[in-house]
């Protein structure tokens, strides 16, 4: 009876993408931290300084900066725009292949 309703719910390929999703994003924002700031986020932090772009597309700075004022200069403020867009980046490839 039990695994006929566990059967039922996980039958819905909806409810295991969300599933693997919250897995993903949790497993993501857990070792967000862990490691230290890496050359390219070095990079970053003094474009958001000021320092020259050198020849880099704006965008990305841009996007981070609020980012940057709510969490300030440290590793999840400078990493979490990159969670965020794989994680759309995930739904938007669920999405595309659920139609093939």
């Amino acid at each position: 009876m039990l695994l006929q309703k566990v059967y039922t719910i996980f039958k819905n390929r909806y409810v295991i993408a969300i599933i693997f999703l919250l897995i993903f994003l949790i497993s993501r924002l857990i070792f967000l931290e862990a490691k230290d700031i890496w050359i390219d986020e070095g990079h970053t932090y003094l474009v958001l300084h000021g320092a020259p772009l050198f020849n880099l597309p704006p965008l990305y700075f841009e996007l981070l900066r609020p980012f940057v004022f709510l969490f300030g200069y440290t590793p999840f403020g400078l990493r979490i725009l990159s969670v965020i867009a794989d994680v759309i980046y995930v739904v938007t490839l669920f999405l595309v292949t659920k139609e093939l």
